[in-house]
């Protein structure tokens, strides 16, 4: 995955600062991806970020939002 913070949009008052990620992945082969994200994610400045790791395969990548407000700081999705 690529990410260029340089291009990534302010949204008003809300910030990667502000926010709180948590990462599932599968217990059985998912730890190295979730921190190499968990590292992209506080060298971002994101304020909190949890990795949990989960008993049941997760078969594509997803992004939820605890509250509609943190989709605006998550900007577009990278694909």
């Amino acid at each position: 995955m690529e990410w260029h913070p340089a291009a990534t949009p302010s949204f008003g008052s809300r910030t990667l600062a502000q926010a709180r990620v948590v990462i599932h992945y599968p217990e059985r082969g998912g730890f190295e991806r979730s921190q190499e994200i968990s590292r992209l994610l506080r060298a971002l400045g994101t304020a909190e970020v949890e990795t949990r790791p989960v008993r049941y395969a997760v078969d594509r990548q997803s992004i939820r939002y605890f509250q509609d407000a943190d989709r605006e700081v998550s900007g577009p999705s990278p694909t």
